[in-house]
C-alpha cells in the first residue's frame, strides 16, 4: 500500500508544481517564387519574416503573427525567389489551476511597394506570376498602401535591416504629407512618419551596447 502511495505522489508532483512538456516539433519551409514586374519603375521589395506565438485554443487556428522587415535586392524587373527553413514547435503547460497549449510557427511573405500603386503581397507558396499593378488613384489609397506595408510588425525587433525599412516608411509618409491638399491630411501623415521614426529610434537604443 505504501509503495502505491509513493508512486502516486511521484506521478502527481509534476502536475502540482507545474511543468512544461513538448507536444510537437517539426521542420517547415516557406517559399515565395520569383516575381516579374517588367516595365515598372521605382519598385521597392521587402521580405517579411513572420513569427506567430499562440496559446490555448488559438493554436489550432494560428494567424500570421508579427513580422520583421528586410529589403530584397534584385534586378530592375524581378524579385528573386525567397526561402525560409524553420522549425515549428509547441508545448503543453500544466499548472495547478490552468492547463493550456502553446504553439510557435514561422512563415514568410514578400511585399512590393511602388509609389502611386496599391501594395502587392506574395504569400508563401503562391504560384509565380507577373505583377498586375493597380493604381492608387488618390492620397487615401496611397496612404493605405503604406499602412499595409507596415502592418503586423514585430514590436521587439532590433535588427538594423528592420529599422532601415521603418525609416524608409517614415520618409514616404512625409512625402505624402507634402503632397496633401488639407492641413488635416498633412498632420495625420506627419504623425505616422513620427511614429515610425520614434519606433525605429527606440529599437536602435534598445539594441545599443551598454557602457557598463
Amino acid at each position: 500500500m505504501r509503495s502505491t502511495i509513493r508512486i502516486f505522489v511521484v506521478l502527481c508532483l509534476p502536475l502540482l508544481s507545474g511543468c512544461v512538456l513538448p507536444w510537437c516539433a517539426y521542420p517547415t519551409v516557406s517559399y515565395t517564387p520569383r516575381v516579374n514586374f517588367a516595365n515598372a519603375g521605382n519598385v521597392h521589395a521587402f521580405r517579411v519574416d513572420f513569427t506567430n506565438a499562440t496559446g490555448d485554443v488559438s493554436v489550432f487556428a494560428p494567424g500570421p503573427g508579427t513580422g520583421r522587415l528586410s529589403r530584397v535586392t534584385g534586378n530592375r524587373d524581378a524579385v528573386s525567389a525567397q526561402i525560409k527553413p524553420a522549425v515549428s514547435y509547441g508545448f503543453v503547460v500544466i499548472g495547478v489551476a490552468l492547463n493550456y497549449l502553446t504553439f510557435t510557427d514561422h512563415t514568410m511573405a514578400v511585399r512590393l511597394y511602388r509609389p502611386g500603386f496599391e501594395l502587392v503581397e506574395i504569400k508563401s507558396w503562391e504560384s509565380g506570376r507577373e505583377v498586375a499593378w493597380t493604381s492608387a488613384a488618390d492620397l487615401a489609397a496611397q496612404e493605405k498602401a503604406l499602412d499595409n506595408l507596415f502592418d503586423q510588425l514585430d514590436p521587439d525587433c532590433k535588427l538594423r535591416t528592420h529599422t532601415e525599412c521603418l525609416e524608409f516608411g517614415a520618409s514616404e509618409f512625409e512625402r505624402l504629407s507634402r503632397e496633401a491638399a488639407s492641413a488635416g491630411d498633412s498632420q495625420r501623415l506627419d504623425a505616422k512618419a513620427r511614429t515610425l521614426r520614434e519606433f525605429a529610434g527606440a529599437q536602435l537604443v534598445a539594441s545599443a551596447p551598454s557602457d557598463e
